[in-house]
């Protein structure tokens, strides 16, 4: 029997780790996909459970639509949410096909899958699996081996099906008028938009080595959307009244000369434009050190000034702050990140950039398990504070985290390192990533102080973070602003004044542990951290209390 009419129900799922209300784009993007190609035939309703908190409430939203198809987006942190609505789902016998995407099906299909016999985990982007699922349900017949991009259980096993890469340049507009239907925009902290996605080096089968762009069925590939298209999605964000966006792209510099160039002026054009009428619009993007900086051999260096000719009219367009992906500043870890780049290529990039006026804010590792001599993580923070990435204000250039850790993602090029080493490691079926172990013992404990406190109040350190940065562009009733700002700034210079007092405790020393112990600076140190800590909470309450969006449980209690 052929269906006239495909209901389709698309869920994000609010994650714990990252208390940040951010539109979600990929279900967008999905919805504007899929009426791009059926039109009127389908219905596309939407449920964003970092607005809809209650899940009971939750799934009287799905049975009211009756859905044919159940899409759900799931990320790390988002898991015992979706849990419990997957089984609500599945115990009240909804007549529905569930898929769940996103980065936790992608990586970790194997325990949900466990979990969830009956569902499907999409592989990468949803577009072709989505289309193809949709064009089954409108026959009533779901061949399974014929959907790409899927992990499905059949006779007790998990099965692949084959990946289909998805070229950007098909991409229509995402769904912006139909998700604010359901959600205002002023719901959102956050708004992300998509221009290109993969990453060039990738496509030549290298790349970072803790990248997470998946290595199968060419989704590495970069491909960039139709120009007209990222325009037609920016002019209706800004007729909901939104001025700052972020481009979500990995590599957003991978254009020819004259389409970087002529995007550029577009994005002028259309500023100037807006301050015809007194308004302003800003927005941030990503790129490579290498777009800016080229390397012709191990220390001779050239300007890409193409590229830096791009920046100066982005910046010109509202251009406020470019994230740079440096990760380290020795070049040892860059080799073992893959990164191919040296250390002077980094700070040359974000130089240049500062020289242009544009905010830097640093991509950075600090500390991977491979790492063999404390002299890495010496040359780590001489190259923090020669560049200048620690700040005093928001307007600084800054890493997010001074001490952040590798995160080793399952399927990654790095987990055949720590193969390769034998570090010892854990690979949970419901995580995509892999937790390790230290090589040097002594820097795993150094890394364990550093970090141990920030772990136990992440959720708040993000949400501050951001708080913090959101506060350059918005204005909000938030009239603690300012005490919030000191508050982050404090917490990540008590995180280098840490790092100095371990480093000289431990220079002449032949037991590095005994003393860190021992030391009466770190202690000191440790004390004010928690006092810090406690002020963090109490500002975070506040915010919570004022603009609402993600529980203060989840914030202060994960």
């Amino acid at each position: 029997m052929f269906i006239s009419k495909v209901k389709i129900c698309l869920v994000n799922i609010e994650s714990t780790q990252y208390p940040l209300r951010t539109t979600p784009l990929g279900i967008i993007s999905l919805g504007g996909y899929l009426k791009h190609i059926y039109k009127n035939k389908v219905v596309i309703n939407y449920i964003d459970t970092q607005i809809e908190h209650n899940k009971e409430k939750i799934i009287d939203l799905i049975k009211q639509q009756k859905p044919d198809l159940i899409g759900i987006s799931l990320k790390p942190g988002s898991e015992p949410l979706s849990y419990d609505i997957l089984d609500i789902i599945f115990r009240t016998n909804l007549d529905s096909v569930v898929i769940l995407g996103g980065i936790t099906p992608t990586y970790g299909h194997s325990s949900l899958l466990n979990n969830y016999n009956n569902t499907f985990c999409c592989i990468g982007r949803g577009e072709h699996t989505l289309q193809s699922l949709t064009d089954m349900v409108f026959r009533n017949n779901i061949m399974i081996d014929k959907i790409p991009n899927i992990a499905y259980v059949k006779n007790g096993y998990i099965h692949l099906t084959k990946n289909h890469f998805f070229n950007l340049n098909e991409c229509p507009k995402a769904d912006w008028d139909g998700f604010f239907s359901y959600y205002s925009p002023n719901n959102y902290e956050e708004i992300w938009i998509e221009r290109s996605s993969g990453c060039r080096r990738k496509g030549k089968q290298i790349g970072c080595s803790f990248c997470s762009i998946l290595p199968n069925g060419g989704c590495y590939r970069w491909s960039k959307k139709k120009l007209s298209v990222v325009f037609s999605e920016i002019n209706s964000l800004l007729s909901f009244g939104i001025r700052h966006i972020r481009f979500t792209d990995e590599e957003f510099f991978h254009d020819n000369s004259d389409d970087l160039i002529l995007f550029a002026h577009s994005m002028l054009s259309l500023s100037q434009q807006l301050k015809k009428c007194n308004d302003r619009f800003s927005f941030d993007l990503a790129l490579r050190t290498d777009d800016v900086v080229l390397r012709s051999d191990y220390y001779k260096f050239n300007y890409n000034h193409t590229k830096l000719k791009a920046l100066k009219i982005l910046k010109l367009a509202g251009l406020d702050q470019v994230y740079i992906g440096i990760e380290s500043g020795n070049n040892c870890q860059l080799k073992r990140y893959n990164k191919g780049i040296t250390v002077k290529q980094n700070m040359n990039a974000i130089l240049a950039i500062r020289q242009i006026g544009i905010q830097v804010a640093a991509g950075w590792i600090m500390f991977d398990p491979l790492m063999k001599k404390v002299k890495e993580i010496e040359e780590n923070l001489n190259f923090l504070k020669l560049a200048q990435l620690i700040p005093t204000n928001v307007y600084d250039d800054f890493v997010p985290n001074p001490i952040s850790c590798l995160k080793v993602i399952k399927g990654s090029q790095y987990q055949l390192q720590l193969e390769k080493y034998n570090v010892k490691t854990v690979n949970k079926d419901d995580s995509i990533e892999i937790k390790y172990e230290y090589i040097n013992k002594d820097i795993g404990f150094i890394v364990e102080k550093l970090t141990s406190a920030q772990k136990s109040i992440w959720p708040v350190y993000y949400l501050l973070k951001n708080i913090v940065a959101l506060g350059r562009f918005y204005s909000n009733n938030f009239q603690q602003l300012p005490v919030a700002n000191e508050i982050y700034f404090r917490l990540k210079h008590n995180d280098i004044l840490m790092l100095d007092a371990i480093l000289y405790a431990t220079s002449d020393s032949n037991n590095i542990i005994e003393s860190i112990q021992s030391d009466d600076s770190i202690k000191h140190i440790d004390k004010l951290r928690q006092i810090i800590i406690n002020e963090a909470q109490r500002i975070i309450r506040q915010y919570v209390l004022i603009n609402g969006g993600i529980s203060i449980v989840n914030c202060l209690s994960h």
